[in-house]
């Protein structure tokens, strides 16, 4: 439910990069990643934004949870296969610019 710090995300690319043996420049000392990589990683990848965390309700922090998560992944898989789904059209959306608040007609 909270996004990332920019230590974070230096700290887990260091990780992602010793698990899978990536020759690296990172500080093996802080196990993290460079300012330096940081800040080219978004030059690289200009869909990527810096934003304000917003608040999240209580409804649905409750309503994320495991029993959930799997229900929802077992429905998205029922309806990826009964429907010959390629994963290459499946895509991560969010609400931006979509009102979440029932209107009446």
């Amino acid at each position: 439910m909270f996004g990332l710090t920019i230590n974070e995300i230096r700290r887990l690319a260091f990780e992602i990069a010793e698990i899978h043996n990536i020759q690296n420049n990172f500080n093996k000392e802080k196990r993290m990643a460079g300012k330096a990589w940081f800040y080219k990683f978004l030059k690289r990848h200009p869909q990527l934004s810096f934003r304000q965390p917003e608040n999240t309700s209580m409804n649905r922090i409750r309503g994320f949870n495991r029993e959930n998560m799997y229900h929802f992944f077992d429905l998205l898989e029922k309806i990826v296969d009964a429907n010959g789904i390629e994963p290459t059209n499946i895509f991560n959306v969010d609400e931006t610019g979509f009102s979440t608040i029932q209107k009446k007609a």
